[in-house]
Protein backbone atom coordinates (compact mmCIF):
# COMPACT_ATOMS: atom_id res chain seq x y z
CA UNK A 1 0.00 0.00 0.00
CA UNK A 2 3.39 1.98 0.16
CA UNK A 3 2.25 3.49 -3.56
CA UNK A 4 -1.00 5.03 -2.34
CA UNK A 5 0.79 7.66 0.42
CA UNK A 6 3.59 8.30 -2.39
CA UNK A 7 1.32 9.42 -4.54
CA UNK A 8 -0.96 11.51 -3.05
CA UNK A 9 2.11 12.98 -1.68
CA UNK A 10 3.52 13.72 -5.17
CA UNK A 11 -0.45 15.02 -6.07
CA UNK A 12 -0.34 17.65 -3.21
CA UNK A 13 2.56 18.64 -4.18
CA UNK A 14 1.73 19.76 -7.16
CA UNK A 15 -0.99 21.59 -6.40
CA UNK A 16 1.70 23.69 -3.90
CA UNK A 17 3.36 24.13 -6.49
CA UNK A 18 0.50 25.68 -8.69
CA UNK A 19 0.15 28.09 -6.01
CA UNK A 20 -1.83 25.42 -3.52
CA UNK A 21 -5.93 26.19 -2.21
CA UNK A 22 -6.84 29.96 -2.81
CA UNK A 23 -2.72 30.85 -1.98
CA UNK A 24 -2.75 28.31 0.75
CA UNK A 25 -0.44 25.45 0.65
CA UNK A 26 -1.34 22.13 1.74
CA UNK A 27 0.78 20.15 4.48
CA UNK A 28 0.71 16.24 4.31
CA UNK A 29 1.96 14.76 7.32
CA UNK A 30 2.63 11.18 6.50
CA UNK A 31 3.26 8.49 9.74
CA UNK A 32 3.90 4.66 9.14
CA UNK A 33 1.44 2.93 11.97
CA UNK A 34 2.20 -0.57 10.08
CA UNK A 35 -0.92 -1.00 10.62
CA UNK A 36 -1.31 -1.75 14.80
CA UNK A 37 -3.76 -0.76 17.08
CA UNK A 38 -1.18 1.08 19.43
CA UNK A 39 0.18 3.20 16.89
CA UNK A 40 -2.67 4.38 14.88
CA UNK A 41 -4.53 5.56 18.14
CA UNK A 42 -1.15 7.37 18.95
CA UNK A 43 -0.50 8.79 15.80
CA UNK A 44 -3.78 10.06 15.19
CA UNK A 45 -4.17 11.36 18.49
CA UNK A 46 -0.72 13.56 18.12
CA UNK A 47 -2.30 15.01 14.82
CA UNK A 48 -5.47 15.91 15.78
CA UNK A 49 -4.37 17.31 19.38
CA UNK A 50 -0.75 18.31 18.51
CA UNK A 51 -0.40 19.27 14.71
CA UNK A 52 -4.10 20.39 14.64
CA UNK A 53 -5.08 18.88 11.19
CA UNK A 54 -8.01 19.86 9.07
CA UNK A 55 -8.65 16.29 8.23
CA UNK A 56 -7.30 12.55 7.89
CA UNK A 57 -6.78 11.57 4.27
CA UNK A 58 -5.73 8.01 2.87
CA UNK A 59 -5.72 6.23 5.95
CA UNK A 60 -4.66 2.76 5.07
CA UNK A 61 -5.79 -0.93 6.69
CA UNK A 62 -8.20 -2.31 9.52
CA UNK A 63 -6.65 -0.40 12.34
CA UNK A 64 -8.44 2.33 11.09
CA UNK A 65 -11.33 1.14 13.20
CA UNK A 66 -9.79 1.81 16.56
CA UNK A 67 -9.26 5.35 15.42
CA UNK A 68 -12.45 6.74 13.92
CA UNK A 69 -14.80 6.89 16.66
CA UNK A 70 -12.76 9.27 18.04
CA UNK A 71 -12.13 11.41 15.11
CA UNK A 72 -15.97 11.51 14.74
CA UNK A 73 -16.10 12.85 17.90
CA UNK A 74 -13.36 15.11 17.34
CA UNK A 75 -15.32 16.29 14.11
CA UNK A 76 -12.11 15.95 12.32
CA UNK A 77 -13.44 15.12 8.53
CA UNK A 78 -11.89 11.46 7.91
CA UNK A 79 -11.78 11.03 4.04
CA UNK A 80 -11.14 7.93 1.69
CA UNK A 81 -9.65 5.36 4.09
CA UNK A 82 -8.80 1.94 2.66
CA UNK A 83 -10.93 -0.32 4.40
CA UNK A 84 -14.55 -1.44 4.24
CA UNK A 85 -16.08 -2.68 6.89
CA UNK A 86 -20.13 -1.88 7.42
CA UNK A 87 -20.02 -0.42 10.64
CA UNK A 88 -18.33 2.95 9.40
CA UNK A 89 -21.94 3.72 7.68
CA UNK A 90 -23.97 1.85 9.51
CA UNK A 91 -25.52 4.34 10.50
CA UNK A 92 -24.07 7.04 8.01
CA UNK A 93 -22.47 9.89 9.82
CA UNK A 94 -21.59 13.21 8.41
CA UNK A 95 -17.25 13.45 8.49
CA UNK A 96 -16.98 9.58 7.34
CA UNK A 97 -16.05 9.48 3.92
CA UNK A 98 -14.78 5.50 2.76
CA UNK A 99 -12.70 5.30 -0.31
CA UNK A 100 -13.79 2.17 -1.26
CA UNK A 101 -17.09 0.49 -1.37
CA UNK A 102 -17.86 -1.91 1.62
CA UNK A 103 -17.23 -5.51 1.87
CA UNK A 104 -20.44 -6.48 1.91
CA UNK A 105 -21.47 -4.57 -1.41
CA UNK A 106 -18.61 -6.00 -2.94
CA UNK A 107 -19.64 -9.50 -1.90
CA UNK A 108 -22.99 -8.94 -2.87
CA UNK A 109 -21.33 -8.43 -6.23
CA UNK A 110 -19.42 -11.03 -6.17
CA UNK A 111 -21.90 -13.54 -5.77
CA UNK A 112 -24.18 -12.19 -8.43
CA UNK A 113 -21.87 -12.40 -11.21
CA UNK A 114 -20.98 -16.37 -9.81
CA UNK A 115 -24.53 -17.02 -9.84
CA UNK A 116 -25.39 -15.62 -13.56
CA UNK A 117 -22.21 -16.75 -15.32
CA UNK A 118 -21.06 -20.21 -13.27
CA UNK A 119 -24.23 -21.62 -13.60
CA UNK A 120 -23.77 -25.54 -12.13
CA UNK A 121 -20.39 -25.03 -10.81
CA UNK A 122 -18.68 -25.11 -7.33
CA UNK A 123 -17.85 -22.46 -5.34
CA UNK A 124 -15.31 -22.30 -2.32
CA UNK A 125 -14.34 -19.53 0.09
CA UNK A 126 -11.07 -18.18 0.61
CA UNK A 127 -11.43 -15.33 3.70
CA UNK A 128 -9.35 -13.44 5.89
CA UNK A 129 -10.08 -14.72 9.99
CA UNK A 130 -11.18 -11.39 11.08
CA UNK A 131 -14.58 -8.87 10.50
CA UNK A 132 -13.73 -7.78 7.10
CA UNK A 133 -13.34 -11.18 5.74
CA UNK A 134 -16.58 -12.36 7.74
CA UNK A 135 -19.19 -9.98 6.00
CA UNK A 136 -17.16 -10.64 2.50
CA UNK A 137 -18.22 -14.14 3.24
CA UNK A 138 -21.24 -13.78 4.39
CA UNK A 139 -22.49 -11.06 1.90
CA UNK A 140 -21.39 -13.16 -1.05
CA UNK A 141 -22.62 -16.96 0.34
CA UNK A 142 -25.89 -14.58 1.03
CA UNK A 143 -25.75 -13.63 -2.81
CA UNK A 144 -25.45 -16.93 -4.33
CA UNK A 145 -28.59 -18.46 -1.88
CA UNK A 146 -30.49 -15.79 -3.08
CA UNK A 147 -29.90 -16.75 -6.80
CA UNK A 148 -29.90 -20.33 -6.27
CA UNK A 149 -33.11 -20.22 -5.41
CA UNK A 150 -34.07 -18.95 -8.35
CA UNK A 151 -32.58 -21.26 -10.82
CA UNK A 152 -33.09 -24.67 -12.34
CA UNK A 153 -31.64 -27.27 -10.10
CA UNK A 154 -28.50 -28.18 -12.43
CA UNK A 155 -27.70 -24.70 -12.65
CA UNK A 156 -27.73 -24.23 -8.91
CA UNK A 157 -24.33 -22.87 -7.70
CA UNK A 158 -22.96 -25.45 -5.37
CA UNK A 159 -21.00 -23.89 -2.05
CA UNK A 160 -18.12 -25.78 -1.27
CA UNK A 161 -15.15 -25.30 1.86
CA UNK A 162 -14.45 -22.28 3.43
CA UNK A 163 -11.10 -21.98 3.66
CA UNK A 164 -10.41 -18.94 6.85
CA UNK A 165 -7.03 -17.83 7.37
CA UNK A 166 -5.66 -15.64 9.91
CA UNK A 167 -4.56 -11.73 9.09
CA UNK A 168 -0.82 -12.12 10.02
CA UNK A 169 -0.18 -15.29 8.25
CA UNK A 170 1.97 -14.98 4.97
CA UNK A 171 1.12 -18.40 3.30
CA UNK A 172 -1.70 -20.24 2.82
CA UNK A 173 -0.71 -23.80 0.98
CA UNK A 174 -3.00 -25.48 3.41
CA UNK A 175 -5.98 -23.74 2.37
CA UNK A 176 -4.99 -23.92 -1.30
CA UNK A 177 -4.77 -27.56 -0.68
CA UNK A 178 -7.96 -28.45 0.92
CA UNK A 179 -9.92 -25.93 -1.94
CA UNK A 180 -7.98 -28.45 -4.53
CA UNK A 181 -8.85 -31.84 -2.60
CA UNK A 182 -12.65 -30.16 -2.54
CA UNK A 183 -12.60 -30.00 -6.21
CA UNK A 184 -12.88 -25.73 -6.40
CA UNK A 185 -14.10 -24.47 -9.82
CA UNK A 186 -14.39 -20.88 -8.43
CA UNK A 187 -12.91 -19.42 -6.02
CA UNK A 188 -13.88 -16.37 -3.87
CA UNK A 189 -11.34 -14.69 -2.15
CA UNK A 190 -10.97 -12.11 0.78
CA UNK A 191 -7.49 -12.58 1.93
CA UNK A 192 -5.33 -9.41 3.26
CA UNK A 193 -2.15 -8.09 1.55
CA UNK A 194 0.24 -10.43 -0.20
CA UNK A 195 -1.33 -13.73 0.58
CA UNK A 196 -4.33 -14.13 -2.64
CA UNK A 197 -0.74 -13.74 -5.22
CA UNK A 198 1.21 -15.86 -3.06
CA UNK A 199 -1.97 -18.23 -2.79
CA UNK A 200 -2.76 -18.44 -6.03
CA UNK A 201 0.96 -18.77 -7.24
CA UNK A 202 1.47 -21.73 -5.27
CA UNK A 203 -2.41 -23.16 -6.61
CA UNK A 204 -0.90 -22.95 -10.37
CA UNK A 205 2.67 -25.36 -9.00
CA UNK A 206 -0.43 -27.54 -7.75
CA UNK A 207 -2.08 -27.58 -11.09
CA UNK A 208 -4.92 -26.03 -9.47
CA UNK A 209 -6.44 -23.57 -11.42
CA UNK A 210 -9.69 -22.42 -10.16
CA UNK A 211 -11.37 -19.16 -11.06
CA UNK A 212 -10.72 -16.75 -8.76
CA UNK A 213 -12.68 -13.58 -7.63
CA UNK A 214 -11.56 -11.09 -5.62
CA UNK A 215 -12.69 -7.53 -4.02
CA UNK A 216 -11.41 -4.26 -5.03
CA UNK A 217 -7.79 -4.41 -2.89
Amino acid sequence: FAPVSSASTAYFDQINEKGGIYGRKIKFVRIDTQNTEAKSIQATKKLVEEDQVFAMFGSIGSSHLAVYKYLVEKGVPDLFFSDGVAEYVKPLKKTIFPGKASYATEGTALGKIVVEKQKGKKACFFITDNPFGEEFYASTKKAIEDGNAKLAEKDKIKIGSTERVAFTELQANTQVASMKKDNCEVVLAAPSGALLPRAISYAILQKFEPLWLTWSI
